[in-house]
């Protein structure tokens, strides 16, 4: 399934929907919308093409360039030299 086109524009298109929209949990996740229909609808639609079932757990947003739980370093005036 993870090489499955359709199954990783899917995933794509939600990691988007995830960065633009912000969504507090996975329930507002589903509620997002997604093309002309919701998050919901359009994984439901994916369960019936692929004929895998799925679901959406959990899901979390990280910034770029920083690693999970990694505390972000202020520097006073500039970036050091080398």
């Amino acid at each position: 399934m993870g090489t499955n086109p359709k199954f990783t524009g899917f995933a794509l298109e939600l990691a988007k929907i995830v960065a633009e929209n912000d969504p507090a949990d996975v329930d507002a996740l589903k509620a997002c919308a997604m093309g002309e229909s919701t998050v919901d609808a359009e994984l439901t639609e994916m369960i019936h093409v692929i004929g895998e079932n799925m679901k959406i757990a959990r899901f979390a947003r990280h910034r770029r360039g920083r690693r999970p739980g990694q505390l972000r370093r202020t520097w006073a005036a500039s970036s050091p030299t080398s």
